[in-house]
């Protein structure tokens, strides 16, 4: 069981009794007489409660105890004990401690005390701002501020007027946007804002022409499923090109790892007669270790902004006599100037056995190197490839592209190849194709 302690309101005279309640609802009986509940108690603080009174020197506090304590003990049939306390509650409050008391008014002097010095500091100012003088009013703040003037000035010497500063024209910068040039964008040369690891960026273009045409004679490779007249000259070709970043910082230094993939595929998605075709596909996985240069060449503003080594494997994955392959150690040189971007690229096959090799003269069509150029002009991309064997017998092949972004990341895109080496399953073939589709833009 518990007992509900009632406090007397302090109008009311002290005094102590027992009373007993059925349940809560009785509360409105004892509020209306001028009680209130303090709290619901259980027995023992109801024994504490007594026990001051019953030791109280005063007859009427001695006989409250007397009555108060049975009632809350041996009356197994009431639901709850009323107890009255003696003494009303301290209308003033529980007595202040003289140091708080202290304390509580040296703190608000403290506080007050600055008022008037800052009423009149204020005033002060606006003072010293209303003077015309220069002089007179940089003296007016030095006394404000209790500054001390340096003692080798003459307090009456004129200020010296500087003359106003030259305008100084900024040129503006050769490109607006080099900060998210090509090379930025597909090597992170934004050391602000890395992308971290594992994670798919841009490697190489990444375009769809569903419409190119290639008017050229086609020779098959012998024994090709197809002949001549079943390839149509009109077919689709698409890149995929990604990589990701496997490392970075290498031993502390500014170089990365890489991991690259490009896929090239020429869909004869025309060629309803032959169901379609793949006609090509190559597969171009590569391991790339990129240095973040920035490097002023003094040529023509050219500065150099990469260096790459790259070892990377090339194939068709198909079986002979249309199978082709190779492996090579790529050096690449990535070179900026505005809005003009430089890629000089060279490699060195690695040597197969004859028995392996299922295409030994591919040198001699590509050659050993090639140089890409992109330039932007005004939302305009125009980029070129040129390749060259370097041999009596001359082969040149050429690639011309433009791009313009007409979606926040597609762009209408047109390239022409005329040359050798297209694809690896017709290296050795002159491809003479124009091509029109889309491509995914990251340079702008």
């Amino acid at each position: 069981m518990r007992s509900l302690v009632w406090h007397r309101r302090p109008a009311a005279r002290a005094e102590a009794a027992t009373a007993t309640i059925a349940n809560f609802s009785s509360e409105k009986l004892l509020i209306g007489k001028g009680y209130r509940v303090s709290s619901i108690e259980p027995w023992p603080k109801v024994y504490q409660n007594c026990a001051p009174l019953a030791r109280s020197p005063q007859k009427e506090e001695r006989a409250s105890a007397k009555s108060l304590f049975p009632a809350g003990t041996g009356r197994a049939r009431i639901r709850a004990l009323v107890s009255f306390h003696s003494c009303p509650p301290d209308p003033k409050g529980p007595p202040v401690n003289p140091l708080a008391k202290f304390l509580f008014f040296a703190t608000l002097c403290l506080c007050l005390s600055p008022l008037p010095a800052q009423a009149d500091l204020a005033a002060n100012l606006q003072d010293c701002a209303r003077l015309t003088d220069d002089r007179q009013r940089l003296d007016c703040y030095d006394r404000l501020a209790g500054a001390d003037l340096d003692p080798g000035l003459d307090p009456g010497a004129e200020l010296a007027v500087l003359p106003a500063a030259a305008e100084i024209e900024v040129a503006p910068p050769a490109f607006q946007g080099e900060a998210v040039s090509l090379l930025t964008r597909r090597w992170e040369l934004d050391e602000s804002r890395p992308r971290g690891h594992f994670t798919l960026m841009m490697h190489r273009d990444n375009y769809l022409m569903p419409v190119t045409y290639n008017d050229n004679y086609y020779e098959p490779p012998k024994d090709e499923d197809y002949t001549v007249e079943e390839v149509k000259a009109t077919e689709a070709k698409y890149q995929i090109s990604v990589k990701t970043k496997l490392w970075q910082d290498i031993l502390g230094s500014r170089t990365d790892l890489w991991f690259g993939y490009t896929q090239q595929s020429f869909w004869q998605i025309y060629n309803v007669d032959e169901s379609a075709p793949f006609r090509e596909t190559n597969y171009e996985p590569e391991l790339l270790v990129n240095y973040r240069a920035n490097l002023n060449l003094h040529l023509g503003g050219l500065r150099l902004r990469t260096l790459t080594a790259a070892l990377n494997h090339q194939s068709n994955g198909r079986s002979e006599p249309m199978s082709r392959s190779w492996n090579r150690v790529i050096g690449q040189v990535g070179l900026e100037s505005g809005p003009l971007t430089l890629l000089l690229k060279g490699w060195y096959r690695i040597p197969e056995s004859r028995g392996d090799d299922d295409n030994r003269d591919i040198d001699d069509y590509l050659g050993p190197g090639e140089l890409q150029a992109y330039y932007l002009k005004d939302k305009h991309r125009f980029g070129m490839m040129l390749r060259n064997n370097f041999q009596s017998e001359n082969r040149t092949s050429v690639q011309l592209e433009w791009s313009y972004p007409i979606l926040d990341k597609v762009g209408i895109y047109v390239q022409y190849f005329n040359g050798y080496g297209e694809n690896l399953l017709d290296y050795d073939q002159h491809a003479n194709r124009i091509g029109l589709g889309f491509i995914l833009t990251d340079w702008n």
